[in-house]
């Protein structure tokens, strides 16, 4: 703060640097990175259980298309989504580097098979934006954000709405619906 103001100033004085000025500390959101074909996303840390690696999935014969199965997880059947079948991705092949990252709130848990997981990104929330205009807008619904992380390009997905999709219609789902109004 200013001594002749009351607003924060962008620049505060630090004296442990010897009267250097320093840049005030910005809000920043943690964000668990994962790999999905050739795109990179990030999910609220606060959102993601855990991250275990990619077991067997048992198929529900039933089950909408971008759902994979359920895993056992300790004795918890978790359902398992195929988030590029729900983002309208190209399939890819599995790996050893293929992941199940575990997302919850208090009413549900789903588990998202990924292709990697990457690292914790540490964003300042002034870089972040609103999804694309270029991308679709069944899949934008699925997208809280936008960002710049080294040199990636982050999609930021609504946990929610991924929690929901282990329920809800696919984007291609939404694609026909669309198309029928």
């Amino acid at each position: 703060m200013t001594a002749d103001t009351a607003q924060p100033s962008a620049l505060e004085w630090d004296d442990e640097l010897d009267g250097e000025q320093r840049r005030a500390e910005e809000p920043t959101e943690l964000f668990i990175t994962f790999r999905l074909g050739r795109e990179w996303y990030g999910l609220p840390i606060a959102a993601v259980r855990e991250v275990v690696p990619a077991a067997a999935v048992t198929e529900l014969p039933s089950a909408p298309g971008h759902i994979l199965g359920v895993l056992n997880l300790r004795g918890t059947i978790v359902p398992v989504i195929d988030p590029k079948r729900v983002f309208g991705l190209p399939p890819t092949e599995a790996t050893d580097r293929c992941r199940i990252v575990v997302i919850e709130s208090v009413e549900a848990r789903t588990g998202l098979w990924v292709d990697e997981v990457g690292e914790v990104a540490t964003v300042p929330r002034s870089q972040l934006e609103p999804p694309l205009d270029t991308i679709e807008a069944p899949q934008a619904q699925f997208l809280s954000h936008t960002c710049r992380f080294g040199d990636r390009l982050l999609a930021i997905p609504k946990a929610e709405k991924l929690l929901g999709s282990a329920s809800a219609a696919t984007v291609a789902e939404h694609r026909i619906e669309e198309r029928l109004r």
